[in-house]
């Protein structure tokens, strides 16, 4: 399976190095909406979330308000996944796949870009949006999935993936793409794992969301740490406090290994080192 790295919403929120590594002064902070689009031999492609889409908007005027103060998107057009999907040589209609790793409206809102695909996602996540519990899950905004979606969700398991529990194959994709439960941002949140070798599954990529914000949280650096507004913020949006480090700590864990790389959601490094196909 090829797999195209995709930034389908850049953030430019106000903190400078307080919320950003590697950027000096308090002005001109960085995030991106890191998305993969995969190749497949017979199922089309693949797209593992959408980004923010055309607008960010979250449930209720005054949380849409402090989400666009806080984070500065860009709504460019060329970012949009589907632009994207067409820059690649591909109809958006190949699309026929969006596996999703939660509902925040920062990761769904391209869903009106592809209406006809099938969208698979955590079913304790989807429940989790028929009837909130948590303030977490009153973030999600359904005014992003008004258009209709078809929503494939997907079951619990007892197998596990490189140790972590809860891993489970995708009804219509191949093995090689595992969805692998990493709760703690949301109950459901889910990473995905997919082989960049189907032969021989040896060597993955796993999506992990917003289960870190920044790879500085599983891969320490000489020289660098963990911003400061990422830590505050990595706080205040999480579902679970406890279940979140055990998250982290099992991708801790799973960073040594050298069958797996490891990318998340917002960390811009990722896309600057030209990972840009693999």
């Amino acid at each position: 399976m090829k797999i195209h790295h995709l930034n389908t919403g850049t953030f430019r929120p106000i903190g400078g190095r307080l919320v950003s590594d590697g950027v000096a002064g308090f002005r001109g902070g960085r995030a991106v909406s890191h998305c993969l689009l995969i190749e497949t031999a017979k199922d089309g492609l693949v797209l593992v979330d959408t980004g923010p889409g055309a607008s960010l908007r979250p449930a209720g005027r005054m949380l849409e308000l402090a989400f666009n103060v806080a984070l500065r998107p860009d709504y460019g057009p060329v970012e949009s996944p589907s632009a994207q999907v067409k820059a690649l040589g591909f109809d958006p209609t190949d699309v026929r796949h969006i596996l999703l790793t939660h509902l925040d409206p920062d990761h769904i809102g391209g869903l009106v870009e592809f209406p006809w695909a099938q969208v698979h996602l955590s079913q304790t996540e989807l429940d989790a949006a028929t009837a909130p519990r948590h303030f977490r899950e009153r973030l999600f905004a359904h005014g992003q999935w008004a258009h209709g979606v078809q929503w494939a969700p997907i079951p619990d398991s007892t197998e596990t993936w490189k140790g972590i529990p809860n891993a489970r194959t995708i009804s219509g994709l191949p093995d090689g793409i595992v969805a692998v439960a990493l709760p703690g941002h949301t109950e459901g949140h889910t990473g995905y794992a997919v082989a960049t070798d189907a032969a021989t599954t040896s060597d993955w990529i796993l999506h992990g969301g917003d289960s870190h914000f920044s790879r500085l949280q599983i891969a320490p650096e000489a020289g660098h740490k963990v911003p400061l507004g990422i830590k505050a913020f990595y706080r205040l949006t999480q579902y679970d406090a406890v279940v979140q480090r055990q998250t982290l700590a099992r991708l801790v864990d799973l960073h040594a290994s050298p069958e797996v790389r490891i990318i998340c959601s917002h960390d811009p490094r990722h896309i600057d080192s030209r990972e840009s196909t693999t």
